[in-house]
Parts: structure tokens; C-alpha cells; sequence
């Protein structure tokens, strides 16, 4: 009986994170990890064609080609598909690099390389966070030129966006760094 109450909470707290769109975009996130993963490890294609064809017939190179394709078009659909529940997480990211910054000016140590490491544990989660920030903003900025991709409406024009979308990974790059 006390499994079946755990089976009911996970399968709950699973439609909450699924429901929420935090959840949602990290489950999106994990799909599109997958299929990244199918497509850098091509030995695998031949096991997914069996999974979504006849497994008796082998698999032709037409076959494995167009598994491919279908691989890298699903990457693309995931990443536009995850873009909109982003949209407008920079507003928090940024927010929280400014709280972290207020909240670490005061450092009150036993001695001065304690007060330093603290000094530079918040100055990188600062930083880290702005640079996020910095990317989240960019890639909100070029929402409507690379996702939504309507004929005729264009904010930025196609080298813009496209400059704006490696500024941004330059940021998202500095990001992890820190």
C-alpha cells in the first residue's frame, strides 16, 4: 500500500512538473538532448529505424538517411518549440544577479582569506548571472526573426539576428565559465 501512495506522488509530481512551464522546458530541454545524441552517434541509427519499421527488411541507406533528417528537423522543431517558455526569463535572471550583488556587499569573516573567497564566490555568482541574464535578453530580443520566422516580419533582418543569436552565445559561454 505505502508503494502504491509513492507511485501516486510521483505520478503526480510528474503532471505538475509537466504542467508547469519550468518543467515543461526541461522536459522539451531533455527531448532535445536526446535527439542531439541520436544524431552524434550515427551507429544508432540503424537500432531507431528498427524501433519505427519492420525489423525483419534491413535498413537501406535511403532509410538511414531520411532518419536522419527526421532527427535533425525534430532538434530544430524542440529548440523553437522551448524558445517561448524563455521568453521572458532574463526579467528573473537579471533580477536575481542584482539581488545577489546587494545581498554580498557586507561580508563579515573570521579572516581575510575567508572574506576574500566569499569576495570572489560572489563576484562569479554575479557575474554568472549577468552574463545568463545577458544571453536570455539577447535571445528574447531575436524571438520574433528566429522563431516565429513569418514572411515579411523581420525586427532585426536575417544578419542582425544572426550577430545578436552569437552575441548571445558568447554571453551564455561566459555564463558557464563563471
Amino acid at each position: 500500500m505505502a508503494d502504491a501512495a509513492a507511485q501516486v506522488s510521483a505520478f503526480e509530481q510528474f503532471v505538475r512538473f509537466g504542467t508547469d512551464a519550468y518543467g515543461l522546458e526541461r522536459l522539451l530541454r531533455l527531448f532535445q538532448a536526446l535527439t542531439q545524441l541520436l544524431l552524434a552517434l550515427p551507429f544508432l541509427h540503424p537500432f531507431l529505424l528498427s524501433f519505427l519499421s519492420d525489423p525483419s527488411s534491413p535498413p537501406t541507406t535511403e532509410a538511414l538517411l531520411l532518419v536522419q533528417q527526421a532527427l535533425t528537423l525534430l532538434r530544430g522543431r524542440l529548440s523553437a518549440l522551448r524558445q517561448p517558455l524563455r521568453l521572458f526569463r532574463f526579467l528573473d535572471t537579471l533580477s536575481s544577479a542584482c539581488s545577489s550583488s546587494s545581498s554580498n556587499t557586507n561580508f563579515l569573516a573570521a579572516s581575510a582569506a575567508a572574506a576574500a573567497a566569499t569576495q570572489t564566490k560572489a563576484s562569479l555568482t554575479f557575474a554568472a548571472r549577468s552574463f545568463n541574464g545577458a544571453y536570455q535578453l539577447l535571445e528574447s530580443l531575436t524571438f520574433v526573426d528566429s522563431t516565429l520566422a513569418v514572411p515579411g516580419l523581420r525586427v532585426w533582418g536575417a544578419r542582425r539576428a544572426a550577430a545578436l543569436a552569437l552575441d548571445g552565445q558568447r554571453f551564455w559561454f561566459l555564463a558557464l565559465a563563471c
